[in-house]
């Protein structure tokens, strides 16, 4: 009696085909990295105190990360990520978030 793994008798993938999560191919994101990226800001609201979140511009993404960590993990956004998210933080709707925090 042979025992066959299940990974070994994987489908091959047609057009209409759906691929397993297993198949899924890796999310890439390319970016345009400048020499000299913008220096780091932050909001005129957090200076003199340790509540800082800061970003750059660089290429074309804005990166954003904590102050207190400055060799940590960031993220990055495009600038259309960006632009949803502090339209949405200027009309109130993430403030629920903090209400009961500052």
């Amino acid at each position: 009696m042979q025992i066959r793994h299940p990974l070994s008798e994987r489908p091959s993938f047609g057009s209409t085909a759906r691929r397993p999560h297993w198949a899924a191919p890796k999310p890439t994101r390319i970016r345009t990295v400048l020499n000299d990226p913008s220096p780091w800001i932050k909001a005129h609201k957090s200076n003199g105190s340790s509540n800082c979140v800061e970003l750059r511009r660089n290429g074309s993404v804005i990166e954003l990360r904590n102050s207190k960590i400055p060799d940590g993990p960031g993220l990055e956004f495009t600038g259309a990520e960006l632009d949803a998210f502090v339209d949405g933080a200027g009309k109130g709707e993430f403030n629920h978030l903090i209400d009961d925090l500052v």
